[in-house]
Formats: structure tokens, sequence, C-alpha cells
């Protein structure tokens, strides 16, 4: 449902994306699921920065690498990107801090 809501955002279906934002918050909650939680949250923000409101998106931000932190979501077990079949390779950016795109994202580094 992130997915989706991430597509939405890109092709500028913002009703589409917060719709999708109020399902992952729902589902999360309904699941008790932090991680997921937090992804919704990490949607929200990011819908709020594509509709260039930098405060709420920053605030969001924020608040989305301090539950994936809580929840232990940063580190090698989750920044694997998959391959073509052969064995998944790290992301990593500058300082050579290995990370997960969505992490990177609530860091900062690719906004």
């Amino acid at each position: 449902m992130c997915s989706d809501g991430w597509l939405a955002l890109l092709r500028g279906d913002h009703g589409a994306a917060a719709s999708r934002v109020a399902q992952c918050r729902t589902l999360a909650k309904t699941l008790a699921d932090e991680r997921a939680g937090a992804d919704a949250e990490l949607l929200a923000a990011l819908a709020e920065l594509f509709q260039d409101d930098f405060s709420s998106a920053i605030f969001l931000l924020e608040y989305t690498l301090s539950r994936y932190r809580a929840h232990g979501a940063l580190g090698v077990r989750h920044s694997l990107w998959p391959t073509n079949g052969s064995q998944p390779r790290p992301c990593t950016h500058r300082d050579r801090e290995v990370t997960t795109l969505p992490m990177r994202a609530a860091e900062g580094m690719v906004l």
C-alpha cells in the first residue's frame, strides 16, 4: 500500500497518495506493526515534501527517523538492495555508513 502511495506521488496524484497514507497508518495500527507505521509516516513526509510544505515534511521526517531508530530499523539487515537473483548488495552513501534509501531520505540525504 505504501508503494502504491509512492507511485501516486510520482504521478502527482496527491489525493490518492493522502488516501494511501491514511490506509497505511490504519493498517500499521491494526497490525501493531511499528516498522509499517514508520514507513507510513515516511510516506506522509514525502507527500508533504511533494506539496512544498517543508516544515511539515521536516517534522515528519525527524519523527520517522526517531521511530526507525527506536525499533532498530537501521543497519545492514535493512539495507540490502535486491538484485537479479544474486546476493543482495548494500546501499551506501558518502560516509560509507550502510542505510536504506528511506533512511537516507529521512536523514535528509536524498532531498
